[in-house]
């Protein structure tokens, strides 16, 4: 059977029909930003991981130096989104307010 718009649609309906969808509730302000800091973390802390695994890796002691100098910068960088990340958990709703 070929895939078409159509056959898409009556797929797209009988879901609906059967599945009671929730409207779509767009973050509060301070959530979305702290999942922007958190992503902004995730992708921060994966190049650091990489730079340490390749220091171990390395026996030659000035590349090991070289790298080192790489750690500490990528360590700079990942709190960068944590030091803002408080600042947005100190200023979020409190509940009960």
């Amino acid at each position: 059977m070929a895939k078409t718009d159509r056959l898409d649609a009556y797929a797209l309906a009988k879901m609906a029909a059967l599945v009671q969808l929730r409207s779509y509730q767009p973050l509060e302000p301070w959530h979305q930003e702290m999942s922007d800091f958190v992503r902004a973390r995730r992708q921060a802390m994966h190049p650091l991981t990489v730079a340490r695994q390749q220091q171990e890796m390395v026996g030659n002691r000035g590349l090991r130096r070289l790298l080192q100098a790489n750690i500490t910068y990528l360590q700079r960088v990942a709190r960068l989104p944590q030091s803002a990340q408080m600042s947005t958990i100190a200023t979020r709703p409190r509940s009960g307010d």
